[in-house]
């Protein structure tokens, strides 16, 4: 998610890049992308799902996570080598999984805005369940896999230098929806559903220029939209919606909430800072899941072992319950036209924790400033008495 917002100030300490080979690790980590166990429960039992494929899911989004959020990629900043090695990633576990490329293609490359042809060329990464039909429209989950790599091209809370491996922002969100992605593979839709369409969009930390893109050339083919940004720190249970009234979401939500125990705090107003809005503006309606800013928002300290897993893989779930219902033909999916007169909100909530963690950061930093003032002044009264 961009960063335009102001947030608590939390000091910053995280290890350097590692200048690693990011394409050994891209091949050992893709070699396992498919390894997890792809059944899908049913979600009516999800809360009781046996502990060992729920800790398989688990473990698939901590390799995901790892791999994505990993010093090697240099924190995944558009039209990178990181970024590209990402896309990689991303395309060969879809086909793996027998998704079908979209268009032909799984990467779909394109140039920054007003780029020169040597400039950095982006790519989003694109999907579907099976084959489309001329005319035939589908129900998208997305997700942005860029970030902002080490911060010194903008979108930085620091320390700038630094890489920012974007564990939260947003490869929790990938993560989510390449386990979407396999749960579809294993229990495919009927055939008479729409089918679904899975894509991770670059350069959403510039602008959203890879959903700008796609929606610009594809939104006429798109029935609604599911964006996932942000999900890996579940807080309470609770899960921030925009866009429920964009259209007839009400009873998809219901049963998320009865089925998997989350509460969805439905949004009517909106938030334009991410890749559901493009779509939108094209009178798409969709569904944006978050869970919230915190303090490591944007900063070097957003790495793979802050995240909760368990709620990735709860949300991923409910992500996947949501598509399957949004696929179904008898659900309505269009655009409230009330929906295009709400509100626009600048940014997400902090989390209910964040201005507690801030004011004990805060109280830890003056500390510090006053032991190294006390320091100072102990060493400046004892050169004095060292001076004859």
């Amino acid at each position: 998610m961009p960063s335009s917002v102001t947030q608590p100030g939390v000091p910053s300490s995280a290890s350097g890049y590692d200048a690693g080979m990011w394409g050994l690790l891209l091949i050992c980590c893709a070699a396992d992308f498919d390894r997890v166990p792809v059944e899908s429960p049913d979600l009516r039992t999800v809360a009781a799902d046996d502990d060992a494929k729920h800790g398989a899911r688990v473990a698939a989004a901590k390799r995901d996570v790892g791999f994505l959020a990993s010093d090697s990629l240099g924190g995944r900043m558009r039209g990178s080598e990181g970024g590209h090695a990402a896309a990689a990633f991303l395309a060969g576990g879809l086909a793996r999984l027998g998704w079908q490329p979209f268009d032909g293609q799984f990467r779909h490359e394109f140039p920054a805005r007003g780029a020169k042809p040597r400039e950095l060329r982006l790519q989003n990464v694109v999907a579907v369940s099976r084959p489309l039909q001329p005319g035939e429209q589908v129900v998208l989950v997305g997700a942005h896999y860029d970030h902002v790599g080490t911060g010194r091209s903008g979108g930085s809370f620091g320390p700038r230098g630094l890489v920012h491996n974007g564990a939260d922002d947003n490869a929790s969100g990938t993560a989510a929806v390449l386990a979407v992605a396999r749960a579809l593979a294993a229990r495919p839709l009927p055939a008479l559903h729409r089918p679904v369409a899975v894509a991770f969009f670059d350069g959403e930390e510039g602008g959203l220029l890879g959903s700008k893109r796609f929606a610009d050339e594809h939104a006429d083919r798109v029935a609604a939209m599911i964006n996932l940004d942000m999900v890996g720190q579940l807080y309470d249970d609770t899960v921030y919606v925009w866009g429920a009234d964009t259209a007839a979401f009400a009873a998809p939500l219901d049963a998320v909430e009865t089925q998997l125990g989350l509460r969805l705090d439905r949004r009517a107003e909106h938030i334009k800072r991410s890749d559901h809005w493009p779509f939108f503006d094209h009178d798409t309606p969709y569904l944006m899941l978050h869970t919230g800013l915190h303090p490591r928002y944007h900063r070097p300290e957003d790495d793979a072992d802050r995240l909760d897993y368990d709620g990735i893989v709860r949300i991923a779930a409910a992500t996947e319950s949501l598509a399957r219902s949004l696929a179904d033909p008898a659900t309505d999916l269009t655009l409230r036209a009330a929906s295009k007169t709400q509100p626009i909100v600048p940014a997400p909530p902090w989390q209910p924790w964040t201005e507690q963690a801030a004011t004990i950061e805060r109280e830890r930093r003056e500390a510090a400033e006053g032991d190294a003032d006390a320091d100072a002044k102990n060493s400046n009264e004892a050169a004095a008495k060292a001076q004859p």
